[in-house]
């Protein structure tokens, strides 16, 4: 009876929301941060710009610095130091990723450029979107970014690529939307592998900004010293790199200790993915649900297998992926290295070889553009 209750209540919120607008649900519970519209009035936001025409016209300030990924390098913990800056303004909506599909830039400007009413007189304007680097997923990224804002300034962080794909197939596990082990998980169509070919997912960037828009680093000197890795960002930036982020040392979005799959038809666990789905694009409005509360849910959701990640079990499968993907991963270092002019010794991927002429393994899938097509080399490396 009691969960029956709670299921009718949640089902009424989830209801509510789709039908009114997002900013009108948050007025009406007076969740904080800033409703204040974008006025002309505001030189933060407007600035004079000439049209094709010549005409003087006022346009709204634009953002300026993406973190674009990668995805499970510690873009989560990154974006909330930057947040902290008093020369930074964040997007208050976790990953907008605007510019992932063609159809958000075409429809939905106006609405992305309101996620930065809240900004002042500050240097940057900055969002992160992992989506930003996910090839072949996402295409013309990179593109629709260049054409939105050319003189846009862009972060990419870099895990070893094999302990990048691990996390993400936790994640993915975490969210109901793998069951497979990971060793299959593999050999399958899916973006374990290409999210981890940042040369690929690099290129387009490169040629378009120019490395010198690019910061580059690693997220294992991050976890290393979040303090010197967030100096050297500042100063790149050109504001106060003596700044010392109140949150540097914390981890954000760390990926569980167990490897939970869960019965996806049932009425629980329905429920809960439609819920965090819509509190993820409201994070004020997320902030009412403690995450003591969350966690005590998952708990009564139906689970169909648990494995730690600690576990002999899950250390065969580990073993017996970079087993078939080392030789792979060790050729996309190489590229990576040749591609950005630096080393990564601190990558265990990197230790196979140091050519990148390594051969396939025959039961991995990739898409047919990394089997075949060849990006060019940006100019100037």
């Amino acid at each position: 009876m009691r969960f029956s209750r709670l299921r009718d209540k949640a089902g009424a919120v989830i209801n509510l929301a789709r039908r009114l607008d997002g900013d009108i649900l948050l007025r009406l519970l007076d969740v904080g941060g800033s409703d204040r519209p974008i006025s002309p009035r505001d030189p933060w936001h407007y600035f004079e710009e000439e049209s094709s025409s010549g005409e003087r016209v006022m346009v709204a300030r634009k953002p300026n610095l993406f973190v674009i990924g990668a995805m499970k390098s510690g873009t989560s913990s990154l974006c909330v130091h930057l947040s902290e800056h008093p020369a930074v303004f964040m997007s208050p909506v976790k990953e907008p990723e605007h510019f992932s599909r063609a159809e958000h830039v075409s429809r939905r400007t106006k609405e992305y450029l309101r996620l930065f009413r809240g900004a002042s007189n500050e240097a940057y304007l900055a969002e992160g979107s992992t989506g930003y680097t996910k090839r072949p997923a996402s295409e013309g990224v990179a593109e629709r970014i260049h054409a939105f804002n050319p003189d846009a300034r862009l972060v990419y962080v870099m895990r070893d690529p094999f302990a990048r794909l691990v996390s993400h197939y936790r994640h993915m596990t975490q969210k109901g939307w793998e069951k497979e082990s990971l060793p299959q998980a593999i050999r399958r169509p899916s973006n374990y592998l290409p999210f981890s070919h940042y040369a690929y997912q690099l290129r387009p960037y490169l040629q378009l900004f120019g490395p010198p828009s690019i910061y580059l680093d690693t997220f294992e000197s991050f976890v290393a010293s979040p303090v010197s890795f967030c100096a050297r960002l500042f100063e790149w930036l050109g504001i106060d790199a003596s700044f010392v982020p109140p949150s540097a040392g914390e981890r954000l979005n760390v990926s569980p200790e167990a490897l939970e799959t869960y019965d996806e038809q049932s009425l629980r666990v329905r429920l809960a993915r439609d819920l965090n789905r819509y509190l993820r694009y409201h994070p004020r409005l997320g902030r009412l649900v403690p995450e003591a509360a969350r966690a005590w849910y998952r708990t009564l959701m139906p689970k169909e297998s648990v494995r730690r990640v600690d576990s002999e079990e899950f250390g065969r499968e580990v073993q017996a992926a970079r087993r078939t993907v080392q030789p792979l991963l060790a050729g996309w270092v190489a590229e990576l290295e040749d591609l950005t002019g630096r080393s990564y010794d601190e990558w265990p991927s990197r230790k196979a070889g140091t050519t990148s002429e390594h051969p396939l393994p025959p039961d991995v899938w990739l898409p047919e553009e990394l089997l075949h097509a060849k990006d060019s080399k940006p100019e100037g490396r």
